[in-house]
């Protein structure tokens, strides 16, 4: 089961994304004092956005807060981000879901540059 947009990822795909691995912390928008954060796993990363691996389904047009870290240097990136495809697993049951950021400042996103840039050096 698919939901979002349906047309190839790859043909809009203009940053380089990286396998990275690690763990980000996803809260669903708006966030009140009772939600909790979920864990799930990153998959791949670009200046642009994030795949993730997830329990749970979080819908296309859905807002995230992303509370990220850079697994080499343990930086921090907390971000906002809007999911734009959701497609269940096939052996796993869990979700992969497409992540855009957004509202991520020049400054924000230069530690995503080096962590791309370094990641693309070793592949």
């Amino acid at each position: 089961m698919k939901t979002g947009n349906t047309s190839t990822k790859t043909d809009r795909r203009r940053f380089a994304r990286v396998p990275v691995g690690g763990s980000v912390a996803v809260s669903p928008m708006p966030r009140s004092l009772c939600t909790t954060a979920r864990q799930s796993s990153i998959e791949d990363l670009s200046e642009r956005g994030v795949r993730l691996s997830s329990p749970e389904l979080f819908p296309a047009e859905s807002h995230l807060l992303l509370d990220l870290q850079a697994p080499d240097t343990g930086e921090a990136l907390c971000t906002i981000g809007r999911v734009v495809w959701a497609e269940q697993a096939p052996d796993s049951g869990r979700w992969q879901i497409g992540v855009v950021f957004s509202g991520l400042s020049a400054t924000a996103r230069s530690p995503l540059h080096r962590l791309v840039a370094k990641q693309l050096t070793n592949l």
